[in-house]
């Protein structure tokens, strides 16, 4: 178990189809992970395309915060169906709940995604 953030580890976050990411993480340059949020990672495109979804009509930024967009469980509900189905990791509630800034979110992904990936096995889908 990996800690993500202090006092988090990566409990939350649970992976539907390994071999899925996989494929799609094999389609990253080993350079795009940078340890912070990169606008240009596809993490961090699917997650704010799921708070702009939710929260239309407010500027979403890496900084956004759930509860000061005045998120609501609902909202929070659809918010983790929708970067589910374009990521296919699955964050808990709780773990939302615990980080709630957008780019909490893009790094309890990330760093499951490190976690779950087998360093060999990205490698050799990168060749």
């Amino acid at each position: 178990m990996v800690e993500a953030l202090a006092g988090v580890t990566l409990d939350p976050v649970y992976l539907k189809s390994e071999s899925s990411l996989a494929c799609t993480l094999g389609k990253q340059s080993s350079s795009t992970y940078r340890g912070s949020v990169d606008s240009d990672y596809w993490v961090f495109k699917a997650v704010k395309q799921a708070w702009s979804t939710v929260f239309s009509g407010e500027n979403i930024t890496e900084d956004s915060h759930f509860f000061e967009l005045g998120g609501d469980s609902l909202q929070l509900m659809r918010i983790i169906g929708q970067i589910e189905q374009s990521t296919e990791l699955r964050l808990t509630i709780k773990s939302c709940f615990e980080n709630p800034r957008l780019s909490d979110q893009v790094t309890l992904l990330e760093m499951a995604i490190l976690d779950l990936t087998d360093e060999n096995e990205l490698l050799a889908l990168m060749e």
